[in-house]
């Protein structure tokens, strides 16, 4: 039985997600298996096979690569600060805490904040939010983000995972936002009617002093 070979594991000391290249090589990786805990080997020092944990012992056990992905794109919006959240718009913050538990009726995998503002982050590999999830979002007036990472290689490097958890414009959905970012968009709009305003001034302007012209 060839043993299945995967990249993301739990280190033992620290209870994270581990990406196989972040990690000592061989029984030295002090790594566990998400799915069955048993003990794994690092096999991350060759240039020809791509990096992968295995089992040490003969298993049927496919690592619960799903749950690494999971356990893991949680760390890397919480270890980083910035986050872009619809096309060009980026947030940055320097408070992250992964699985809050500061609002009764829901639990954000990462809750992530600045002095002006907070987002609730919920990556998703098999599951995405619910509809009752996502009325509660809206119901409590939070902003929320959700990044779909079903379509992520699962033997991505760490760099690779980055990017598509932090910075891939195509594989994310807000699904709430506040009041205030309403307004920010409100104001655009403002901006627009002041510009068609002046224009009409202007136009209305040049009409006057053309006919001042013919009258002499």
């Amino acid at each position: 039985m060839k043993p299945a070979k995967f990249t993301i594991a739990k280190e033992i000391d620290s209870n994270k997600a581990m990406h196989v290249d972040d990690v000592a090589n061989g029984k030295e990786c002090n790594c566990i298996c998400f799915e069955c805990s048993e003990p794994l080997i690092a096999a991350n020092n060759g240039q020809i096979q791509q990096h992968h944990f295995r089992h040490i012992n003969d298993t049927n056990c496919s690592g619960g690569p799903e749950t690494g992905l999971h356990k893991l794109a949680k760390q890397i919006v919480a270890e980083n600060s910035e986050i872009l959240i619809q096309s060009n718009a980026t947030f940055q913050y320097n408070e992250a805490e992964v699985e809050y538990q500061g609002f009764k009726t829901i639990k954000p995998d990462v809750f992530i904040s600045n002095e002006n503002e907070q987002w609730c982050i919920e990556p998703f590999v098999k599951n995405p939010l619910s509809e009752e999830n996502k009325l509660t979002y809206k119901r409590l007036n939070l902003n929320c983000l959700q990044i779909n990472l079903k379509a992520v290689d699962r033997s991505s490097s760490k760099a690779e995972l980055k990017f598509e958890v932090l910075h891939n414009p195509n594989n994310r959905q807000i699904i709430n936002r506040t009041k205030n970012e309403e307004i920010k968009e409100n104001d655009d709009s403002s901006n627009f009617l002041l510009w068609l305003f002046l224009g009409i001034v202007t136009l209305s302007f040049f009409k006057r002093k053309s006919k001042r012209k013919r009258r002499y």
